[in-house]
């Protein structure tokens, strides 16, 4: 019974360190866009600025 526990408990803590690392990489990931996005609209602004002052 002890090896079942064992598997069990092994398993559990596993898939709670999986979980944890997932969740940090979704939550970097969503950082990264966020900051790709600001950067893209940036760039956007300039281009317009420049094609004003034409």
């Amino acid at each position: 019974m002890d090896d079942g526990v064992t598997k069990f408990l092994d398993i559990c803590f596993d898939n709670f360190l999986v979980d944890a690392l997932v969740q940090s990489r979704i939550k970097q990931t969503q950082q990264n866009l966020s900051n790709v996005k600001l950067q893209v609209q940036n760039t956007l602004n300039q281009l317009q600025n420049m094609r004003n002052s034409l």
